[in-house]
């Protein structure tokens, strides 16, 4: 073997170990039918139990204990937790609209696009329920 070929060789293998890497390390990103490195059967099962018996308390204890900086609990609380469940109750039987306008009515995914109203919707959402 010539130097070239060694070396192309070489990168063909660098190439194709970094996309294998690549692959490994996020095939779980962006799908929700693959469970992350995370993911506790267990702790899935009672989040469940908790959002279908519209149970606040159990539902954020769970959320808070499972330690993953979540940022759920900054959007769903007491004040609209029973919105969230019936939405997300509404998504696991097919209908996803009620899902997505609660997610927008809470300032989420919305995109860039509605970045500044986004915020705005936040900082007063989350002033008025803290005086409360």
């Amino acid at each position: 073997m010539n130097k070239k070929n060694v070396i192309v060789f070489s990168l063909i293998i660098v190439l194709f170990s970094f996309i294998l890497v690549l692959g490994l390390v996020s095939a779980y990103r962006g799908d929700v039918m693959q469970t992350g490195p995370n993911y506790d059967p267990e702790i899935h099962n009672e989040i469940q139990q908790a959002i279908e018996n519209n149970d606040y308390q159990k539902w954020s204890l769970l959320i808070s204990s499972k330690n993953n900086n979540s940022k759920i609990l900054e959007y769903v609380n007491k004040d609209n937790f029973d919105l969230f469940s019936a939405a997300y109750l509404e998504a696991k039987n097919g209908n996803y609209q009620e899902l997505i306008d609660f997610r927008e009515s809470i300032g989420l995914g919305l995109g860039n696009k509605y970045r500044q109203n986004n915020l705005s919707y936040r900082q007063n959402h989350f002033n008025k329920s803290n005086n409360n």
